[in-house]
Parts: structure tokens; C-alpha cells; sequence
């Protein structure tokens, strides 16, 4: 699912932890680096929030010929559009239009030319998605380099280890009493639930790539998404790349409310399209595009 991919904390250097023991589950710094920033994140999923509170026309009612009923704007009062079909002489035609007196209106076909138009500039390219995926490996590899856990780590949980035998040797032997006994217990076994935490985060890290991988994977062919999907796929898509209503200005859609996430692909691809055209991009250029 679409929305699933774009709430994953991995997209802006997160890394999930589940619950472990008496720890709740938790969402730690990675070590990877991040594809956008956790301002452009949170973002998104105050958009993703505020679509999924608002009430939306049940699908079973909306006519499979007119997929963006109730997303498209009148190009003169700014209304929601309806949809209809009008006989002419010889065949019919169907229209978004608008129901007040300004008669602003879509031929249908128009509408969705632009509208597809508007999907594949909004998908990551395959030039930069394999740019991109390139880039992440490399930085997983030379951040996992630098960021293993070194001796001095398991230095240290042996180390926690031994005193846990040694206050229980001490209890059982009456050295302890039971209230010392458990208060040490209790400082120890946090210390080293802490030191696992961090071992967890760090396996965690050998999942990340591939989930980098499926997960960009989706932002590709939103078109060919759409087109192949029912009317509630094709309304869910149109939902979340717009989480308010839109509108076309010479024919193109206008992109003011879009998805920030999605503005973000499309400047990417922008970006890297300037860029071939001058000359070959590097790592580094293409580095400078996505950590924004």
C-alpha cells in the first residue's frame, strides 16, 4: 500500500525496534543516511492524517467513467466539479463541469491526458531511481564501516554480565539482602537491555537497503498504477497525491497542495534531467538532490 510506504521512518534515517522485554517498541537513529529530511516527513504525515479524517464519497456510487469527481476545480470559481455525459449530433461527450452559473468545464479526455501527464512527472525516473539506490548502498556500506559495534561494547555487556552472577552468588550466599539484591538486579538488567537495544538496531541494519529498494520501488509508475487500477484504487492514489482538492491551468495540474514527498520526487527528477542535459551526474550532485 502506497500510504504504508510513505509513513516508514526508514525514509528519513529512522530504524523500528520492536518491543523487547519490559521496553516498549521504539524508533531509533539509524545509521544509514537519510532520503528526506524529518521536517519533509512529519509533513507528510500530517497530510496522510488529515486525508484519512476526512469523509469521503463511498466508491460503489461513483461512476467508473469520471475517477476524479470531486478532486478537480472549476478554472473559474474554484468549486468541486461534477460529471456528466451530453448527447451532441452524433455521439456522446462527457465532461467535469461545474453546476453554477460560470459553466467552467473539463472534456473528460482532456482532463485525463493532463492528469496522466501530471503521474509520470511525479515518478521517479528509472535513471535516478538506480542512481539512488546506488547511492544509499554505498553510503549503508561505508556508514556500517564506521558505526559496528567495537570491543569496548561487548567489553561491557560481559562485564554487566559478571556482576549479575556476582549479586546473585552474593544473595544466595546472604551477603545481600533481598531489597539490595533486587535494586542491583534491576540497574544491571536496564544497562544491559540498553546495550541489546543497540545490537538490535545494528542487525537491523542488514534489512535496510532491501527496504529502501521495495520502497522506492513503489514511487515508480504512478501512471501505469493508475491506469491499471479499479475506481477506488485510481480515487485512493488521486487522495493521497493530493490531500485537497486540485485544478489545471493551461492544461497542466496545478501542484500547490500536492503531496510534499511527491513534490520533493519531482524536483528530483528535475534536477537530474537539468543536469544530463549539461553533463553526466555524479554521486555527489545526485546526494545534494535527495537530502533535502
Amino acid at each position: 500500500m502506497f500510504s504504508i510506504i510513505l509513513r516508514n521512518p526508514i525514509y528519513y534515517g529512522g530504524v523500528f525496534v520492536k518491543a523487547y522485554k519490559d521496553e516498549p517498541e521504539i524508533i531509533v537513529d539509524g545509521i544509514h543516511e537519510p532520503i528526506v529530511s524529518k521536517k519533509l516527513f512529519d509533513q507528510v504525515q500530517v497530510v496522510l492524517d488529515a486525508k484519512k479524517k476526512k469523509h469521503h464519497v463511498t466508491h460503489s456510487r461513483i461512476n467508473t467513467k469520471f475517477p476524479l469527481k470531486g478532486f478537480l476545480l472549476c478554472p473559474e470559481c474554484n468549486r468541486p466539479l461534477t460529471a456528466s455525459v451530453c448527447k451532441g449530433r452524433s455521439e456522446h461527450y462527457a465532461y467535469y463541469h461545474c453546476i453554477s452559473p460560470c459553466k467552467g468545464r473539463y472534456r473528460i479526455e482532456e482532463a485525463e491526458t493532463s492528469f496522466m501527464s501530471f503521474l509520470k512527472s511525479i515518478t521517479l525516473n528509472k535513471p535516478v531511481l538506480e542512481l539512488l539506490q546506488i547511492i544509499i548502498k554505498e553510503q549503508l556500506q561505508k556508514q556500517l564501516l564506521t558505526s559496528k559495534l567495537g570491543p569496548k561494547h561487548y567489553e561491557k555487556v560481559k562485564l554487566i554480565n559478571d556482576k549479575l552472577i556476582k549479586i546473585q552468588d552474593l544473595f544466595i550466599d546472604g551477603q545481600m539482602d533481598k531489597s539490595e539484591y533486587t535494586q542491583a538486579k534491576k540497574r544491571y538488567q536496564d544497562i544491559l537491555d540498553e546495550l541489546e537495544l543497540l545490537e538490535q538496531a545494528q542487525n537491523k541494519q542488514k534489512d535496510i537497503f532491501e527496504t529502501y529498494k521495495k520502497g522506492l520501488s513503489k514511487l515508480q509508475n504512478f501512471d501505469k498504477q493508475y491506469v491499471d487500477g479499479d475506481i477506488h484504487n485510481k480515487r485512493l492514489l488521486t487522495g493521497l497525491i493530493f490531500p485537497n482538492k486540485f485544478g489545471f491551468q493551461n492544461k497542466k495540474v496545478q501542484t500547490s497542495d500536492i503531496n510534499p514527498l511527491l513534490l520533493k520526487i519531482s524536483s528530483i527528477n528535475t534536477g537530474f534531467q537539468s543536469k544530463k542535459k549539461r553533463d553526466n551526474p555524479n554521486f555527489k550532485d545526485m546526494s545534494r538532490l535527495v537530502n533535502i
